[in-house]
């Protein structure tokens, strides 16, 4: 996973991430091969991107290892589908950096994805997208 944030006078104003699709994984062999070869198809669309599209609301005032929550709107491309999301934000920011986790509920349907159906088990219609991100200052 590659990306990054910037932040200006105290406010998140950009942040980006590229991941490799084939690197998702939820635990369980079996569905991540599934996930990987059949559902996201990772030999066509081999990342899936989010890219922020307007400045999160409220300040990133810094109290050095106290979390805010804030929520963001942006844009998860996912199997070759793009759809605007909301992403719920958690910050803290120390003396080095910052740190930036998050999540993103998707409908695997509106991606154009298919969970997998073993007969004796079905994956959900849905999931969660969880991150956590570790930003240096420049």
């Amino acid at each position: 996973m590659t990306g990054s944030v910037t932040v200006a006078n105290d406010t998140l104003t950009d942040a980006s991430v590229i991941v490799q699709a084939g690197s998702l994984t939820c635990g369980n062999s079996t569905i991540d091969r599934y996930l990987r070869n059949t559902a996201l198809q990772t030999d066509s669309y081999p990342t899936a991107t989010f890219q922020l599209d307007q400045p999160v609301a409220g300040s990133l005032t810094a109290v050095a290892g106290q979390i805010q929550t804030l929520s963001g709107t942006g844009t998860l491309t996912l199997h070759g589908v793009t759809r605007q999301v909301t992403v719920a934000l958690q910050t803290s920011f120390g003396a080095d950096g910052a740190r930036l986790t998050g999540s993103i509920p998707i409908d695997f349907g509106d991606y154009d994805v298919t969970g997998p159906d073993f007969g004796f088990a079905v994956a959900d219609k849905s999931a969660t997208v969880v991150f956590s991100l570790s930003a240096v200052k420049q």
